[in-house]
């Protein structure tokens, strides 16, 4: 806004230049060398520029006016780029949690079947193979749950990512 205003008054302010000189001026109608004296000179003058009859600064202060508009849009854009990106890694973040209430209840119910399992095979009930089920139940909800929490974290990190924070990492150095 600032350069596109200067364009518009540029027209109508002039260019100011000063100038001093001074030096030795000598000579005579004769061809004798005598007849010396100092001369000093100052000179101010004020010239107005209009780029072809004045179309050229209204093209400069469009071109002005393109430019300002042109960082608006970029500066927006970026808003929405950052916006959006926030919105998604808000969306991962609730869709974890809700993986991960998904994924706890495999996990308790496999727990206790192999309690029961256990508790069977004690009271002469189960045969001891019987219970590997179970373990793999239990094995395959824990490594579901572990996904669950793992995406969770990592959606965290996007969100702090997204937000302009993303996490300091210190490096430990051994020194010898």
């Amino acid at each position: 806004a600032l350069r596109s205003r200067q364009e518009q008054i540029r027209p109508w302010v002039p260019h100011l230049y000063a100038g001093a000189s001074s030096g030795g001026f000598g000579g005579s109608d004769s061809s004798s060398i005598d007849n010396f004296s100092d001369r000093a000179d100052f000179d101010v003058a004020a010239l107005w520029q209009v780029q072809n009859l004045g179309f050229g600064n209204a093209a400069l202060r469009r071109e002005q006016q393109s430019l300002t508009r042109q960082a608006s849009l970029v500066v927006q854009q970026t808003r929405d780029i950052i916006a959006a990106e926030v919105t998604q890694a808000y969306q991962r973040i609730q869709m974890r949690l809700r993986q991960i209430d998904v994924t706890r209840p495999p996990v308790e119910a496999a727990s206790q079947a192999i309690r029961l399992n256990l508790e069977g095979i004690r009271n002469g009930e189960l045969r001891p193979i019987e219970i590997q089920q179970a373990i793999g139940a239990l094995a395959a909800a824990r490594a579901q749950y572990l996904d669950a929490v793992v995406d969770y974290n990592i959606a965290q990190f996007q969100m702090l990512r997204a937000i302009g924070q993303p996490p300091e990492i210190e490096s430990h150095r051994e020194e010898d």
